[in-house]
């Protein structure tokens, strides 16, 4: 039983004020996520349960104490099942979830809300809402969602942006908004604050079931006793790697259209650009936390490491035609290409914008790029030198803000602040013709999939559609979104058009009459800030300043991907429904989380091996 003379975390912070808080909230999370990788919820974390030990004169925070959760061992069925009790411990209210305040069970979501409360405390030293009397804490929290306010270099000199940001995603009031813990680690990472994986912790993350602070118990030498699991049909599913998704039950179908069948979540901040490769097997996804996430929509999983390397918020990303290359533009006002198919890093950086990089395209031979930034010309760059072929410039253009090339690569549009949409000769770049009836700045242009169309949508809160060849409204004003028309995007039969708005709907539009074909998708819990068909046309992907993507089916759609998916994988589910002898292996290395190392827990592999 190991003894921690440093005692919890609140002691070792008074004591210890210029400790690397941030490295202390790395281990956290690391803690937490072996215990959600194992479907334990803590249900009591707070700093009183969180231990500090320096053996190794390097401060190392481990877990205790499941207040409100605990682990129950049957030594005659051989099973470890997890008990949750009702009762509410007076001193945890500060670090309790709202919906855990208003009487609901103990869920991984409440785990997530109290480590957003963690990260105040080991920044500030102060309890979350401290001020606030317990009697009066449920109706402050629940009802009124008071959250703790930014607290200041000089009471918080070790707090960055990044990680308030990522405080303020944990403690939000919806469970179904809050970042899983994967997320969580991973933006964690990016700081700094998680070990990495040459820094080997010779000791566990967490300890359970102990009442007093000074000293614990391991998980692993307790699951090692006589009474740990000895049974495969007892044994847990072996944890999976879909850790980054939630399949809620499908949202009733819009109207019979288009229905919500996977939420998925790894972004620590707004979504702001998504699109399907070719093949629709992959989605890619920008963010304003900096990085690119490629998401395999058939196994659910991110099949490359985060993409990183912008310094700035990615505001547009673009698969090439070939479906080889990704193409994202950032705030940081740089370009930059990466390889589709491995983890290597950027292969390119183009350099040559000043503002802003609104929006990217790449042309449909896949030689060209195009951008645009704020008050610049637009960019027209070879997609393998990396070199600035031309640039175009017009007095009318004002700040262009979305470009797209036709599919035949006849046809290049652009759409600006000024409310005009200019259409260029893609051979030549000489003006071809100009769209000026427009009222509001544009946000986004498409071409329909014959390049005869191009939709539109911006500041007026309206869809149009203009005809390529004369710039004539040809469907439209449709009208029904109450806020800005951030995307739009034709379904690849070119009936369709679906817009994302500020006003958190998406709507599907009929492009020749202009009406709705459904009721508006409501899912997104902020601003939509981006919507893509795939190539197929039974799926809408969307994403949103709700740090989401969602992706919505047509209800004709074959079921690529279920609904409740088991937490075991298929090829395991396969061993473990045969004979005895084909047990799943289940060890913490086989834990396929993007922020776990096999070297990290080096303790934890042999009390698991069946």
């Amino acid at each position: 039983m190991p003894y921690f003379n440093n005692g919890n975390a609140r002691d070792y912070l008074i004591n210890n004020p210029d400790c690397n808080r941030q490295k202390i909230l790395g281990h956290i999370s690391l803690g937490l996520a072996y215990l959600h990788s194992r479907n334990i919820i803590h249900g009591n974390l707070k700093p009183l349960n969180v231990l500090i030990d320096d053996s190794d004169d390097d401060e190392r925070a481990v877990l205790c104490d499941f207040g409100l959760s605990s682990i129950k061992v049957d030594v005659i069925g051989h099973t470890v099942t997890t008990g949750e009790t009702r009762n509410f411990v007076t001193d945890s209210y500060n670090w309790m979830a709202p919906e855990r305040l208003a009487g609901g069970l103990p869920r991984k979501p409440c785990d997530i809300y109290a480590f957003g409360m963690i990260i105040y405390w080991i920044n500030t030293a102060k309890i979350p809402l401290g001020h606030v009397s317990h009697s009066d804490l449920v109706d402050v929290v629940v009802n009124q969602r008071a959250r703790p306010e930014w607290p200041g270099n000089d009471e918080a000199p070790q707090l960055t942006n990044e990680i308030w940001n990522l405080a303020k995603h944990c403690w939000a009031h919806e469970p179904s908004t809050r970042p899983n813990i994967t997320a969580v680690c991973d933006a964690l990472n990016n700081t700094g604050a998680v070990i990495s994986k040459h820094e080997t912790p010779e000791g566990p993350l967490f300890l359970p079931i102990r009442r007093d602070t000074a000293t614990a118990v391991s998980l692993p030498s307790l699951l090692n006793s006589r009474a740990s699991i000895r049974n495969s049909k007892a044994r847990p599913a072996p944890p999976t790697n879909k850790l980054l998704y939630e399949n809620p039950q499908p949202s009733p179908p819009a109207g019979g259209v288009f229905h919500q069948t996977s939420i998925l979540k790894a972004h620590t901040d707004h979504v702001s650009s998504i699109a399907f490769s070719p093949n629709g097997e992959r989605l890619v996804s920008g963010s304003w936390d900096k990085t690119i996430k490629v998401w395999d929509l058939k196994s659910k999983k991110v099949v490359l490491w985060f993409l990183r390397g912008h310094t700035d918020w990615v505001r547009s990303v673009a698969f090439s035609p070939d479906g080889t290359t990704i193409v994202s533009g950032s705030r940081d006002c740089t370009l930059r290409v990466w390889d589709a198919n491995t983890q290597k890093p950027v292969l390119k950086i183009f350099e040559g914008h000043k503002g802003h990089v609104w929006s990217v395209a790449v042309s449909p031979e896949g030689r060209m790029i195009a951008s645009c930034s704020s008050n610049e010309p637009i960019g027209i760059w070879d997609l393998e030198t990396g070199e600035l072929i031309r640039t175009l410039t017009d007095s009318s253009l004002g700040g262009a803000k979305a470009v797209a090339f036709s599919s035949d690569g006849k046809y290049f549009v652009s759409g600006s602040d000024n409310s005009i949409i200019r259409v260029w000769d893609a051979k030549t770049w000489q003006p071809a013709c100009m769209v000026t009836s427009c009222k509001g700045g544009v946000s986004s242009v498409t071409f329909s999939p014959d390049g005869k169309w191009i939709a539109s949508g911006g500041d007026q809160r309206e869809v149009c559609v203009w005809d390529t060849a004369t710039g004539k409204l040809v469907t439209g004003p449709m009208k029904g979104h109450t806020d800005t028309v951030s995307s739009v995007a034709f379904s690849p039969n070119g009936k369709w058009i679906a817009s994302g708005s500020y006003d958190r709907t998406i709507r599907i539009w009929d492009a020749t009459t202009g009406s709705q074909i459904s009721k508006p998708l409501r899912e997104h819990t902020d601003a939509v800030t981006s919507v893509a068909f795939s190539p197929n046309g039974m799926r809408i992907a969307s994403g949103s300043r709700d740090n989401t993507v969602r992706i919505f089916e047509d209800e004709q759609a074959e079921a690529v991907n279920q609904c409740a998916a088991p937490l075991i994988s298929r090829r395991h589910h396969r061993e473990a429904s045969g004979s005895q002898r084909q047990q799943p292996e289940f060890s913490i290395h086989r834990f396929q989380l993007p922020y776990l190392h096999p070297l990290l827990l080096p303790r934890y592999r042999a009390p698991f091996q069946p």
